[in-house]
């Protein structure tokens, strides 16, 4: 039996045709315990050695083809006994894609390393189309596969011609719009354009800043008067409960007046929509003002606002022109828009 064994393991080392020394070494390792497998489970080990060493002598390269702008790899897989293609991106994906996809299908593929012609080691992280410029070996399970490069003009023609189709496209549009100068030209619009809007709004500006501060000191003013009025009432309430009258009468007297003063929020509520809160109380009486002000001095306001949004409309467009992807400038140098 053991005469025999040794006989078709040489019959086997014969016939393999993939010329790697280390999976002779692994035929001899295994042949080496043949004598542990009886007749049958030698049998069975014998075709299974044959089956991998005939068709690594028949498929011992991958077969690499671009189509499209993505790239085909053509594997055998050990444990499936059959070939299996694998499509992934020659421009983002990487090696590490590949020997990812590779033993996702076949869970019996172990170890999975590439080598360059040089007998250096592909880390997983290399792009493909990197790889793929030049021919490597990959090693699935130590059994080694030869992958030759496709041709440089298959992996550059799709994809480039397109891209330039593009730029000369967009080149000859930019030339025959003359985008440039139409830029110039706007720029200057717009900015003759603001130049008169600041002129016809910088009078109108003035009068509004004094009605903003006579509005502004007329509702400070109110809101002192306010707290002058809640301290005299205070006094007066206070000079009635300890010195004229005493708390038994007064306590009704003064449920009253909070009672009236709940009574005048509600009234404020219904003439106004709004809640008594004190800010907006305040925004109330100054927008108030302003308005009683600007009519007495014969201002605009819907004007002044319609002038006011349209320097900002201006304003914008001019920064959207003056943006460094209009310039062709570096991202450092943009600035926010303003709205």
């Amino acid at each position: 039996m053991a005469t025999a064994s040794l006989k078709c393991l040489k019959t086997l080392l014969n016939s393999c045709k993939c010329g790697d020394l280390r999976f002779q070494k692994y035929l001899l390792l295994k042949g080496s315990n043949l004598k542990c497998f009886g007749r049958y489970g030698f049998d069975v080990h014998k075709r299974s050695v044959q089956f991998l060493a005939s068709n690594i002598g028949q498929d011992g390269n991958i077969d690499i083809k671009y189509e499209q702008g993505l790239v085909k790899f053509s594997v055998y897989l050990p444990s499936r006994r059959e070939r299996c293609q694998f499509t992934l991106k020659a421009t983002t994906n990487t090696l590490y894609n590949l020997i990812h996809d590779m033993k996702l299908e076949d869970k019996g593929i172990d170890r999975v390393v590439a080598y360059n012609l040089e007998n250096e080691r592909l880390a997983r992280s290399t792009p493909l189309y990197l790889i793929l410029q030049n021919d490597f070996y990959i090693y699935i399970n130590d059994v080694k596969f030869h992958c030759k490069a496709p041709a440089i003009d298959a992996l550059i023609k799709q994809h480039m011609s397109d891209v330039s189709n593009v730029k000369n496209a967009i080149c000859h549009l930019y030339n025959a719009l003359n985008v440039e100068q139409h830029q110039l030209a706007q720029e200057k619009s717009l900015q003759n354009k603001l130049e008169e809007l600041h002129k016809e709004i910088y009078p109108m500006e003035r009068m509004k800043t004094e009605i903003d501060m006579s509005a502004n000191r007329r509702t400070r003013v109110l809101t002192w008067v306010g707290l002058g009025l809640m301290g005299i009432q205070f006094g007066f309430l206070a000079r009635l409960t300890w010195f004229e009258y005493s708390w038994d009468i007064m306590e009704p007297v003064t449920y009253f007046v909070g009672y009236g003063t709940a009574i005048a929020c509600y009234a404020y509520y219904l003439l106004t929509s709004q809640e008594y809160i004190l800010p907006q109380v305040r925004d109330r009486e100054f927008l108030f003002s302003v308005h009683r002000g600007a009519k007495a001095r014969h201002l605009d306001l819907k004007k002044y606002n319609q002038l006011k949004e349209e320097i900002a409309q201006v304003d914008y467009d001019l920064r959207r022109l003056r943006d460094p992807l209009q310039l062709h400038l570096p991202l450092q140098y943009q600035k926010p828009l303003a709205v």
